[in-house]
């Protein structure tokens, strides 16, 4: 409106970007003060039982700044659950120095294969989906899970490193195959959880156990204080799942003869996979 303003008054029929620049800047000048304030915020809660405290922190730069209020309000800082830090507390496992890297295509060998223990687990999880049904004993009620696109593939190394599957079909695809067969791992992907009827869906950053656009089932018409006991009710089941379906993981990875079986199953899993173009 100012713009259209001074070319009124001017007789102009267009303005220099100059002049844009300045009109917009008095305009900010003078609007600013007159603004309400913008807050911000990070939204936590913390389960005392289990002992975890779930941020809605998504970035390194939130997560940082999370990190600093609690050690400052609290005098103690929290550690971030990864997937380095998880299989810590979960099998006393220093994935840095314990493990060494392990390749889930038949065409690349061991050493040229990356060593990111999230990226394993997530790519094993695939597998596990399609080659063994997704299925899983939690506390005596029966999970399923099952991957879903878009999906993010990496490999350091020579060429491309990252690749992104996002159109049509990407489970199915022949880039996915040709993915697997490269050497590339999963870092990133959408993936649900299912308990009878209850679902939950979110898309995982398999380093970091970052996730993302996260849904959990719906819960009924209840009261505010009994909505939101559902909702963290619902929560630590999917946590504890998850953590389940990564201990399966974890106790095949750290045994050299089960590992070495499930590796024969996942090159057959990988190369005789069907694809769609």
């Amino acid at each position: 409106m100012e713009e259209l303003a001074v070319m009124q008054a001017d007789g102009k029929s267009y303005l220099k970007r100059a002049d844009k620049s300045a009109i917009k800047k008095e305009v900010t000048e003078r609007l600013l003060p007159t603004m309400p304030p913008s807050l911000t915020g990070i939204p936590i809660v913390y389960d005392s039982n289990a002992e975890i405290l779930y941020g809605g922190a998504t970035t390194e730069k939130q997560t940082d700044a999370l990190l600093l209020a609690l050690q400052g309000t609290l005098a103690k800082t929290p550690v971030p659950i990864t997937a380095d830090t998880a299989a810590m507390r979960i099998a006393k496992l220093d994935t840095g120095t314990m493990l060494d890297p392990t390749s889930f295509s038949p065409d690349l060998e061991d050493p040229f294969a990356g060593r990111v223990i999230g990226h394993d687990f997530l790519t094993w999880l695939w597998f596990y989906s399609e080659a063994r049904g997704g299925l899983l004993n939690v506390s005596g009620d029966q999970y399923g899970t099952m991957i879903e696109g878009p999906l993010t593939f990496f490999l350091e190394g020579n060429g491309a490193h990252i690749t992104f599957l996002r159109k049509g079909s990407p489970l199915v695809s022949t880039e996915a195959k040709t993915c697997l067969m490269s050497g590339k791992k999963l870092t990133s992907a959408k993936i649900t959880l299912s308990r009878d009827k209850e679902m939950w869906s979110t898309t995982i950053d398999a380093s970091e156990f970052v996730f993302r656009g996260f849904k959990i089932p719906k819960s009924e018409e209840l009261d505010s204080i009994s909505w939101f006991q559902q909702r963290m009710i619902s929560l630590g089941r999917f946590q504890k799942a998850f953590t389940a379906f990564y201990e399966k993981f974890l106790s095949e990875r750290t045994n050299p003869e089960v590992w070495a079986a499930t590796q024969k199953d996942i090159h057959k899993w990988v190369s005789s996979r069907e694809t769609k173009k």
